[in-house]
């Protein structure tokens, strides 16, 4: 891929451009105020993210950059880079929930309009923004493994809740390889969309009891072993992407 001049290729530009948009959409803000949070709080994201976009998109339409046709429908592997989300959100996200709130269920009462959200919108939003945009503008400036480790820190604050920086770490360092070897933006929203229902589905189902009734020590030998599980399959699944070639050829993560 030739270095091209996709914009913002900075996490400080990206933040500022992500300003711009929660400022132009604060008029929002207060057309939904008198809503229920639970309403008003996923709609307010969702505009503000598509504003985003759209000035991302007129940005580099402007510089005339290639868009759309950078991306592709590439799938390999899906069903392996899915067994890692799987083991993320149920061995690593629900202990830290676990351990750093004592409240593994939070969230099996959220409405309809916020698990819908939750599961459909922001896997499809989050995605184009972060992999999309952040890393395809990172890529372009920095080495493949900071371009990733930049985009998955930045994705992890984004979530704010201390409980889940560590899950969506380990998520944005998954999307961000399956993404740098693939294009694919289908590929990381299928994976987002399955993180996200799997875990709305263990609140609904109240799997959190199994791990409240765990000591301290328990949980954290849980979220070690699932960890190094979790980095032997990373490893696992890139070495495929290698093996088959990929649309990155020039970036190595070792």
């Amino acid at each position: 891929m030739s270095r091209d001049r996709f914009f913002p290729n900075r996490v400080i530009l990206f933040f500022l451009l992500l300003f711009i948009a929660m400022v132009i959409s604060a008029p929002f803000v207060f057309l939904f105020s008198n809503w229920e949070e639970q309403t008003q709080s996923p709609i307010i994201y969702s505009i503000i993210c598509c504003s985003f976009l759209l000035i991302v998109g007129a940005i580099n339409r402007k510089r005339k950059n290639c868009i759309f046709g950078y991306y592709s429908k590439r799938l390999d592997f899906l069903w392996l880079a899915l067994l890692i989300v799987g083991i993320i959100q149920l061995f690593i996200s629900i202990p830290c929930r676990t351990l750093i709130s004592d409240n593994a269920t939070a969230g099996s009462e959220d409405s309809s309009v916020m698990i819908f959200g939750s599961i459909i919108v922001a896997p499809i939003l989050e995605e184009a923004i972060f992999r999309g945009v952040l890393l395809r503008g990172l890529l372009t400036r920095y080495s493949a493994p900071v371009s990733v480790i930049l985009s998955s820190v930045v994705f992890a604050l984004i979530h704010v809740q201390l409980f889940q920086v560590v899950p969506a770490f380990l998520l944005g360092l998954l999307f961000g390889i399956v993404f740098v070897r693939t294009r694919s933006l289908l590929y990381t929203m299928i994976l987002h969309f399955a993180a996200n229902s799997i875990l709305h589905v263990s609140m609904l189902l109240q799997l959190g009891d199994f791990y409240l009734k765990r000591n301290t020590l328990e949980l954290s030998a849980v979220v070690l072993v699932a960890l190094i599980i979790v980095a032997c399959l990373s490893k696992k699944l890139d070495s495929k992407f290698q093996a088959v070639g990929n649309l990155q050829a020039q970036y190595r993560f070792s």
